[in-house]
């Protein structure tokens, strides 16, 4: 990427450079060349068998058990959790901290490739 050497701001007093604010404008004809180029570069290196290595290291960083913060509704406890392999966080319910959670609602039912949520 080209460095604009002359471009600064003076913020409390002392100078911070910016060289890449041409950048900002994703609208300007030399920040859309640029982009096409590194789109282009970034493509050319993942066409290859790096794509599907990328992919499945990226499946097995994903794939563990991930619970939300439990939160209190009326004498409940809630809590939402999914494995590493569901597209969506089920939602369960205890009724105290030894008790077996239950299924309230799972969101991976909505749609048989497991695609639709729950917002």
């Amino acid at each position: 990427a080209r460095r604009d050497e002359g471009q600064s701001d003076v913020l409390h007093g002392v100078e911070v450079k910016d060289p890449y604010r041409w950048l900002e404008d994703p609208d300007s004809e030399e920040t859309r060349t640029w982009v096409d180029a590194e789109n282009e570069l970034s493509r050319s290196y993942i066409r290859g068998d790096v794509r599907e290595d990328v992919l499945s290291e990226l499946k097995k960083m994903n794939d563990y058990e991930k619970v939300g913060c439990p939160f209190k509704v009326g004498d409940a406890i809630m809590f939402m959790k999914k494995d590493g392999q569901q597209n969506q966080h089920v939602l369960y319910r205890q009724v105290d901290l030894t008790s077996e959670p239950v299924v309230v609602l799972d969101p991976n039912k909505f749609s048989e490739d497991g695609t639709a949520s729950l917002g």
